[in-house]
């Protein structure tokens, strides 16, 4: 069964601040998200411009379905890695007492 972990601070131990980190960590870790959400485009630009350089063997007029396809599961992906980070970055704090720091 799950059991909640819980602080145990020493008699004579108090907190004196709590602190979350700087917002512009989040920035920082949500702006390589940004290359792989242009990533489909970039893709969808490649095949069109190979695909008149170089003879395709596939139907060709199921092709735009299977670009939105895969593009969209890529941006489920991509949002659900966004709040997973948002999750992280929200819920990250840090206890600060007379005695020690401790990362929640």
């Amino acid at each position: 069964m799950f059991q909640s972990a819980k602080i145990e601070y020493e008699k004579d131990e108090y907190i004196v601040a709590q602190f979350r980190k700087h917002w512009f960590v989040f920035l920082l870790d949500v702006f390589f998200l940004i290359p792989l959400a242009l990533a489909p485009f970039l893709l969808v630009f490649l095949t069109r411009f190979v695909g008149d350089v170089i003879p395709v063997s596939f139907d060709v007029r199921y092709a735009v379905s299977y670009e939105i396809f895969f593009s969209m599961m890529w941006f489920l992906i991509l949002w659900v890695l966004f709040f997973i980070m948002l999750t992280d970055y929200y819920l990250d704090v840090l206890r600060v007492t007379n005695k020690r720091i401790i990362d929640i």
